[in-house]
């Protein structure tokens, strides 16, 4: 078995949203990935925990997740 081979990241960004975080994230090889995660309270000392992952290396993965985020922002618009 081989060891795991550290992924080099180029491009971050970070974006909050409501008590998590979401992570867009590139790799030196163009990989797209994004990430949520949780975000512990600060000064507590607390790693965030991945919650979800994906990828995001095609146009159309990525239009399904900016399709997925539209649709909740309108519901949180749209909240009774």
């Amino acid at each position: 078995m081989s060891a795991a081979q550290k992924l080099d990241l180029v491009a971050t960004r970070t974006m909050p949203l409501g008590g998590v975080h979401v992570e867009l994230m590139r790799s030196a090889c163009g990989n797209r990935i994004w990430s949520l995660r949780s975000a512990p309270p600060e000064g507590t000392g607390g790693k965030p925990v991945i919650l979800a992952t994906g990828f995001g290396d095609t146009g159309e993965q990525r239009a399904d997740l900016a399709g997925e985020l539209r649709a909740l922002a309108a519901a949180v618009e749209d909240w009774p």
